[in-house]
């Protein structure tokens, strides 16, 4: 793992190069899931996975999840947030590199409007499996990427 201070999303120059991946606790209807949300760096295209928790395994699970239908970002950023001990055998099984990078106005720039904006578009919504919001926000991911493509 780096930790890398000057890593820009200016350097990434292609789809599925870099991935910035957060751990977000929801809150929907007074229930309170997690899921993994991973941004495209270049695209700015999302993709989220509910999770049951935050532990390790969980997250290991939601990352083969959203990178086991294709080739695997070379990179994987994350902040000073994120259980590290979930990307160390991922990392290392799948090859990629993950680079630690110290919050900053210009870091969250790429992950706080999405958070916000998903957060605004489930606050009210009523699901009664895990399944159904996986569903729901895996379509919310698709309609958010169509409009704000760069």
């Amino acid at each position: 793992m780096k930790f890398n201070k000057d890593i820009s999303a200016a350097q990434v120059t292609r789809e599925r190069q870099a991935w910035s991946v957060e751990c977000v606790k929801l809150d929907v209807a007074g229930r309170a899931p997690h899921m993994l949300l991973a941004i495209d760096v270049h695209t700015r295209q999302p993709q989220v996975k509910v999770m049951r928790s935050a532990a390790a395994k969980d997250i290991a699970f939601a990352l083969d999840r959203l990178f086991g239908q294709s080739e695997p970002p070379r990179q994987i950023w994350i902040d000073h947030g994120f259980d590290l001990s979930a990307l160390r055998h991922y990392s290392l099984q799948h090859r990629v590199e993950v680079i630690h990078v110290p919050p900053s106005l210009r870091w969250k720039a790429l992950s706080e409007p999405i958070i916000r904006d998903l957060h605004a578009a489930v606050y009210h919504w009523h699901f009664s499996s895990l399944n159904e919001l996986d569903a729901g926000l895996r379509t919310w991911c698709r309609r958010y990427a169509v409009g704000r493509r760069h």
